[in-house]
């Protein structure tokens, strides 16, 4: 349910939506120093050598990051307490 309204998805959903800039937010609130941030995209190990994969490799997940949120599995923050 990740494409409802973010009030609605969070009363009626165990899982928590959140952005690149939500976390850095939160992270920065509780004292860290960011260091960078990027959107991850999918591995596609689950597809073996197959012609889906080779095809979503070469037109859709060109790299190991992404600008674009709708093709992000995972975000990667990393920083460090400030002192």
């Amino acid at each position: 349910f990740s494409w409802l309204p973010k009030p609605i998805h969070e009363r009626y959903s165990n899982a928590r939506i959140y952005t690149k800039s939500r976390i850095v937010k939160l992270l920065a609130r509780s004292g860290f120093e960011i260091g960078g941030a990027q959107l991850m995209t999918a591995p596609l190990d689950v597809l073996g050598n197959s012609r889906l994969k080779r095809f979503l490799l070469k037109c859709i997940f060109t790299g190991q990051t992404t600008r674009n949120p709708f093709l992000a599995t995972n975000v990667f923050v990393w920083g460090r307490k400030a002192m």
